[in-house]
């Protein structure tokens, strides 16, 4: 996939898997944002009440406006509380879900991870999924609530008055909507450039770190440190590129708030002249105004996280395409009550082009409770040993079963049973031995590796 097709469907999968969640969220921000321009409207509409009356020109009474500020203010708390609650459930739900996913696509070994180094591992863990977590907070739940409710404002303005609507709308369009849109275009480049050099010194730096001594041997270590300090030069560059982008996101969604409360001024005075509406409804519209640049803000962050939730998602999709797990389904097995015997009845094993077999008819029985301890000297296939009763390795021949049931996939049984596998040394995923003979001589040919 290309383009946005990733993200969108990364976002399908998102919305799918708390749907009712997803729009009650979507509703609730409606609501929250809608509560919060009736609290300013009402609030304008009772100052300007109280000082008409508070100079003898007019009666106002005080108790309905009060009690509908009250009620807006603990609406808009209530909403903003419970829309929390239904936008980050969705959010960890789908998070917790796509994890899953995507370990599982790591066990499996597809794609660029059928042979993982420990640095492309702990961007697709870390970053690609930490970087997908606010598509729904901060890109699709303000782009939809702001959506709705101003073509909602729109329909109440321009039964006003359709020039009151269009001064008012029109300024917080083009600069808050309009401009994210235009400048978004440029931020995506380069949040897409800085995420590629965090992950480049993130991978940099664990190959650093773990090939240390090599490095050293083979005279490449500065050479390697070198290539940390650059992908951060970049990474420095690029976001002081986005905090300009930023900077100038701010100031143009400032200039339309600010156009919006003009045109509202300017088109509320001559409808106020024309005897159009009344002095307290001009008031209200003025100081109504003024909530319709937070109605629009969110869509400045996403303008600049774009490139990285695009860049996160077509890194991503790939690894969730075979599998749907969430955290709402069942698990397919069931663990058993007892998990019974280990066995390994007649197992050999030969490693691909050898000759011999490492372990040759292995009979071996662990009863439930069993510590077994494997003895002998290095090479002797001890290890081997425990990855064909893990279920990492598949004999050639004989059978491994747990339980009764013969493994069917590494670590599970068929009757449920569970293996766990401790190594002696924990690391994310180990590097070929082709990747450590190139840190040596990077332009080896594979015949060169292969005589090495």
């Amino acid at each position: 996939m290309t383009g946005t097709a990733p993200l969108l469907d990364v976002l399908w999968s998102s919305i799918r898997s708390a749907p009712w969640r997803f729009v009650s969220g979507i509703a609730l921000a409606a609501l929250t944002l809608a509560a919060g321009a009736g609290l300013l409207a009402l609030s304008g509409y009772l100052i300007a009440g109280s000082a008409i009356a508070g100079i003898g020109l007019t009666a106002f009474d005080m108790v309905i406006p009060s009690a509908a500020i009250r009620l807006f203010a603990i609406v808009r708390t209530l909403a903003r509380y419970a829309e929390r609650l239904a936008t980050h459930d969705a959010t960890f739900r789908f998070i917790a879900g796509l994890r899953v996913n995507v370990f599982r696509s790591i066990a499996d070994g597809r794609g660029e991870l059928a042979r993982p180094r420990a640095g492309v591992l702990l961007a697709r863990l870390s970053s690609d999924l930490d970087a997908l977590d606010g598509l729904n907070i901060r890109f699709v739940t303000p782009l939809v609530a702001a959506a709705v409710i101003l073509a909602g404002f729109a329909i109440i303005l321009w039964g006003i008055s359709p020039v009151l609507a269009v001064a008012t709308i029109t300024p917080v369009l083009l600069g808050g909507v309009l401009a994210p849109c235009l400048i978004g275009g440029f931020a995506t480049r380069d949040a897409r450039r800085r995420m590629l050099a965090l992950d480049a010194a993130r991978t940099r730096l664990a190959d650093l770190d773990r090939g240390r001594t090599e490095l050293c041997i083979a005279g490449a270590f500065a050479a390697q440190a070198e290539g940390v300090a650059a992908a951060c030069r970049l990474a420095a560059e690029t976001e002081f590129r986005l905090i300009q982008l930023d900077a100038g996101l701010r100031f143009a969604g400032s200039l339309g708030s600010q156009g919006a409360i003009l045109g509202a001024l300017l088109s509320g005075a001559a409808l106020v002249g024309s005897h159009n509406v009344t002095p307290l409804m001009f008031a209200a519209i003025v100081v109504f105004s003024f909530s319709l640049g937070e109605v629009v803000a969110p869509l400045r962050l996403a303008a600049l996280d774009v490139g990285r939730w695009t860049l996160a998602a077509r890194r991503v999709q790939p690894l969730i395409g075979d599998h749907n797990a969430t955290t709402d389904k069942p698990v397919e097995y069931e663990l058993a009550n007892s998990l019974g015997d280990l066995k390994l009845v007649d197992v050999s094993f030969t490693f691909p082009g050898e000759n011999e077999p490492v372990v040759k008819d292995i009979s071996l029985r662990v009863v439930q409770g069993e510590t077994v301890a494997l003895v002998g000297p290095s090479g002797g296939g001890k290890s081997t040993i425990l990855a064909l009763a893990a279920g990492l390795l598949t004999p050639d021949c004989g059978a491994v079963a747990l339980g009764g049931g013969r493994l069917i996939r590494p670590g599970l049984a068929a009757y449920g049973g569970r293996i766990g596998y401790l190594l002696q040394r924990t690391e994310l995923f180990r590097g070929s031995i082709a990747d450590n003979l190139l840190m040596g001589r990077p332009d080896a040919s594979d015949d060169v590796l292969q005589v090495s």
